[in-house]
């Protein structure tokens, strides 16, 4: 069971996640080029944590 410090740290993961592919759909490549290292960042990290 995941304690409650962990289960917030995801929910904020999966939280800029979320926002950031809709920010990447939504707004032109070169406003929203700086958050797309994060994104992918945040991304893999959900990806190893439900694996």
């Amino acid at each position: 069971m995941a304690t409650q410090r962990e289960a917030f740290s995801v929910f904020v993961a999966l939280q800029f996640v979320v926002v950031s592919a809709v920010l990447l759909v939504l707004l032109p490549l070169d406003v929203v080029a700086p958050i797309i290292p994060l994104f992918l960042v945040f991304s893999f990290g959900l990806y190893k944590y439900r694996s």
